[in-house]
């Protein structure tokens, strides 16, 4: 039988499928995050747990205020405590970080890979 031509295994960057893959592949600084809110309201996040492709700005407007980009909502976080490890519908090997979220003043948590610590500037 005959081979698969090498273009059917790896597309071209101009065609479409080649446009598809290129935005649906991750950035380096991308990394899996999920929210919940705690009390108050955050517009675009809800109670329950919600994973999303997210990504920490490097650039720190305030000493203590970290802005996370989760999925298409932008957060401005102030850590308020100790991580804590995984309980309930959270990944293994996540923690997680009570925080605020600034602008609403509404309390939050984050789960994220331990590793992760480092990208939101806490001790891992």
């Amino acid at each position: 039988m005959g081979s698969v031509p090498e273009r059917w295994v790896t597309p071209s960057s101009t065609s479409v499928l080649g446009h598809v893959l290129a935005k649906r592949a991750r950035h380096p600084d991308e990394f899996d995050c999920a929210v919940r809110v705690v009390a108050g309201a955050v517009p675009g996040e809800a109670t329950r747990w919600r994973y999303r492709r997210s990504a920490v700005d490097p650039l720190m407007l305030d000493w203590d205020i970290i802005t996370v980009t989760h999925g298409s909502v932008v957060l401005r976080l102030r850590f308020t405590g100790e991580n804590r490890p995984r309980s309930g519908s959270v990944r293994v090997h996540h923690r997680i970080w009570p925080a605020t979220d600034v602008p609403t003043g509404a309390s939050v948590e984050i789960a994220a890979d331990a590793g992760e610590a480092v990208r939101f500037r806490l001790d891992p």
